[in-house]
């Protein structure tokens, strides 16, 4: 296979040049070196914890906005049922009853 490749300014005429080719022959980029994979790794990995941990903070605040709604209501249907009591007070109708 003959072709032409763009070569550093200053390589001469029959100078070794490396070229790195794909499985179909045609010229390729430079494989990244160790440390660029390293690199990449450690990017993608603190990437993909702070996603989950995002993810995670995410659902327990959620979690805790449900408990909390759900303590609140029940609170609210107690205070109903003993404030009269403590208060002195006739109990006020169920919501939504019309007299």
């Amino acid at each position: 296979m003959t072709g032409c490749i763009p070569v550093a300014a200053g390589v001469g005429p029959g100078s070794t040049v490396a070229l790195w080719v794909d499985d179909a022959g045609a010229p390729a980029r430079v494989p990244q070196s160790e440390v660029e994979l390293r690199g990449s790794a450690v990017v993608i990995g603190i990437g993909t914890m702070s996603g989950l941990s995002l993810a995670v903070v995410a659902a327990l605040a959620e979690v805790g906005r449900r408990v909390e709604r759900r303590a609140e209501a029940l609170w609210e249907r107690e205070w109903e049922r003993v404030e009269p009591g403590w208060s002195g007070r006739a109990p006020s109708p169920p919501s939504g009853f019309v007299s």
